[in-house]
């Protein structure tokens, strides 16, 4: 008896698992392959070219120490003052904006533990004619202030050659893929990722230093400053399908 119920339990086992394995086999005949990856190419191309600067962007800097921390911020802010109302009044400068103030103590004797302040403040503008640079720096400087930062020459016209700039960059990146693929027996496919770097724009930058001789005046000879030419550059960097 009970031999014949072991053999039925075997039995049934053996049918179901035979039942079941068509449809495992249909399941996994359902299933997509796995897709291969497809091969890329990656390749880098810049696009340049030279163009004259027609404006100069512009930071000042006024700068006071003193024992009293009201005295060395009403310093500051009375030639910064007076620097903002000129430079409003004039027809040639554009987007003046404060960029810092700051007022802080230091130690100035560290025996008896006596402070002082300094106070300094820096305004930025931009000059839409370079020959008025001595001008308008000497004047301000006349003014109070003590110190120029960054002086970077530009130009209004970049804008207009950068989608230039930037289709000839991405040709050049095509042609270079073209190249490299053909010499292996292989297509180049679609673009797969297109990387635009970092703005290329490179403006040559100078230091205006305030070490000015007691004879120069705004009316001397020649303009002390030549901005030259400014290189503007596009690079993409792009991922083609090898076929």
């Amino acid at each position: 008896m009970k031999r014949n119920m072991l053999g039925r339990i075997v039995f049934q086992c053996v049918m179901a698992t035979a039942f079941l394995m068509p449809a495992a086999n249909l399941v996994a005949q359902n299933e997509p392959a796995p897709k291969k990856a497809s091969g890329t190419i990656a390749v880098s191309a810049s696009a340049d070219m030279n163009i004259v600067a027609n404006y100069v962007a512009i930071q000042i800097v006024t700068d006071h120490t003193d024992a009293n921390a009201r005295e060395a911020y009403k310093l500051t802010t009375e030639e910064m003052s007076k620097a903002i109302a000129y430079l409003k009044k004039r027809g040639d400068i554009e987007n003046i904006k404060t960029t810092q103030v700051m007022l802080y103590p230091r130690v100035r004797d560290y025996k008896s533990g006596a402070k002082e302040y300094n106070a300094r403040q820096t305004l930025n503008f931009e000059l839409t004619k370079l020959e008025n640079y001595d001008e308008v720096m000497l004047s301000l400087i006349e003014m109070g202030i003590n110190g120029v930062g960054n002086v970077q020459f530009k130009s209004t016209e970049e804008e207009n050659y950068e989608e230039i700039l930037m289709r000839k960059a991405v040709q050049d990146a095509r042609k270079k893929a073209v190249i490299l693929a053909s010499e292996l027996g292989q297509e180049v496919g679609p673009a797969k990722v297109i990387d635009e770097q970092l703005r290329g724009g490179i403006y040559p930058v100078m230091e205006y230093k305030m070490a000015l001789s007691s004879d120069v005046s705004a009316g001397s000879e020649d303009p002390s400053v030549s901005p030259g030419t400014l290189k503007i550059t596009k690079t993409v960097q792009i991922q083609f399908e090898l076929k």
